[in-house]
């Protein structure tokens, strides 16, 4: 009965230190566009500033009439 106490205390362990090794690394990674707008409560959408917002134009497949 030991030995499976054992084994389960040392599982427990292993996968709270697996969880608290994916909070350092959420962590170090969190500072994104997105993380930091949803963070703040915004919607974030990736748009190059090279290219121009065209509203109402839409891809070469749907502009054909």
């Amino acid at each position: 009965m030991n030995t499976a106490v054992a084994a389960r205390l040392a599982s427990f362990f292993f996968v709270v230190a697996l969880l608290l090794g994916s909070v350092a690394t959420a962590e170090v990674k969190g500072n994104t566009p997105f993380t930091r707008a949803k963070m703040k409560g915004q919607r974030y959408t990736h748009r190059p500033y090279y290219k121009a917002y065209r509203a109402g134009k839409g891809t070469w497949f749907f502009n054909k009439k």
